[in-house]
């Protein structure tokens, strides 16, 4: 996941990802700034401690903490959306939701009965002159069900157009309808946000978008985003570990060493690949995910083929993506969503066809060795 496309600095994810990291710049398509990473210690002012890892497995719910006394809103709030702060108060009273249009209220998402379900938010910040902004959005709505499952409410939030007017709901709605399809989370524009759209736009948070970050809902606090991370946040692991420290997602502390490497190194970019680099079927590849960067490998086979990839699942958790070289994301599918691998009782696997470039890795975070199985051709 490295939050580089083109210069390759600032997401990646990998995805989602251990690579795709991206950044437009959030003033003018002028001054973008690519910063698409590939997925991805000090104490915070509440405590917490910094190496306090999260747990791996995304389904692994914690314990959230409970409020003490009735639910009341923040009121000590800055007065711009701001990290490890309480977002101030607002509301868009013609946002559009799965069921159409709807009122959508910070205070009652926070204290009301019709999200009692919920536990986080997730914002996912963009603009319709970002070139990257769609693929990062299809990354964060491919997570929808985990993301359901775990009680995080997914809100798409448009700053501007693609001629850089301040983006109505109605704008949003539409341009999230096209790139995530219809019915997925809410979408929101800052031309209808309440009081005043100044949170959001004054916001130091939004330097490079497409930008992400969570909120806690039992304070409305802002535990993490992507700005603070070199690799792509793993939404999914975040929201069902609220409580853990998220001020530095980069967290890498490595399971494996140099001589655990694949022999397929230096691997760590699709720039690097070369002929040395493709896979194909036969002996198993002995690898590993030894630093915070991804593997990428080269595939030159006709027709369907299967990768398994298996680890210990209990150190945490590693991704194939398909790899747009292009683009420098992950490719997405007919659907839209990022083409990823799924759980095995092993590890994952992945099904493709024809030529392709894959990506492995630990979303920045995690760290062990693998054995990657190439199946070719596949049975009918």
């Amino acid at each position: 996941m490295v939050k580089h496309l083109g210069s390759l600095q600032r997401f990646g994810w990998l995805i989602v990802l251990g690579a795709f990291l991206f950044a437009c710049s959030s003033t003018a398509p002028a001054d973008e700034t690519d910063t698409t990473s590939g997925t991805d210690a000090t104490t915070t002012e509440d405590g917490d401690n910094l190496t306090d890892l999260p747990e791996p497995e995304a389904d692994a719910v914690e314990e959230i903490a409970q409020r003490e006394g009735p639910c009341t809103y923040p009121t000590n709030t800055p007065s711009t959306w701001t990290f490890l702060q309480p977002m101030p108060y607002g509301y868009w009273p013609t946002a559009y939701g799965p069921e159409g249009q709807m009122n959508f209220d910070l205070e009652e998402f926070m204290c009301g009965d019709a999200y009692e379900e919920y536990r986080t938010a997730i914002f996912i910040v963009g603009s319709g002159w970002c070139p990257n902004c769609p693929n990062y959005m299809a990354y964060v709505a491919g997570m929808k069900e985990d993301l359901d499952k775990a009680g995080a409410l997914l809100v798409f939030v448009e700053k501007e157009t693609h001629n850089l007017q301040l983006a109505t709901d109605e704008y949003a709605d539409a341009y999230c309808d096209e790139i995530v399809g219809e019915g997925v989370g809410i979408r929101v524009g800052s031309a209808n946000m309440k009081p005043t759209a100044a949170p959001m736009m004054d916001s130091d948070m939004f330097q490079t978008i497409p930008e992400g970050f969570v909120v806690r809902k039992r304070d409305m606090k802002i535990i993490a985003t992507q700005e603070s991370s070199d690799y792509m946040l793993p939404f999914d692991i975040i929201v069902n570990t609220p409580e853990k420290d998220w001020s530095d997602p980069n967290q890498f502390t490595p399971n494996c060493d140099e001589d655990d490497e694949e022999s397929y190194e230096p691997n760590d970019s699709p720039d690097v690949l070369g002929d040395e680099h493709y896979i194909w079927p036969g002996a198993p590849i002995e690898g590993g995910i030894c630093t915070a960067e991804p593997d990428f490998y080269k595939i030159q086979m006709g027709g369907a083929w299967r990768i398994n990839l298996d680890y210990d699942t209990s150190v945490g958790e590693l991704e194939i993506f398909v790899w747009d070289v292009i683009h420098n994301t992950p490719m997405r599918g007919d659907d839209g969503k990022p083409i990823k691998s799924v759980d095995t009782e092993t590890g994952k696997v992945i099904e493709f066809e024809n030529n392709a470039t894959i990506m492995v890795t630990g979303y920045g975070i995690f760290s062990t060795t693998y054995t990657m199985t190439v199946t070719w051709p596949l049975d009918e």
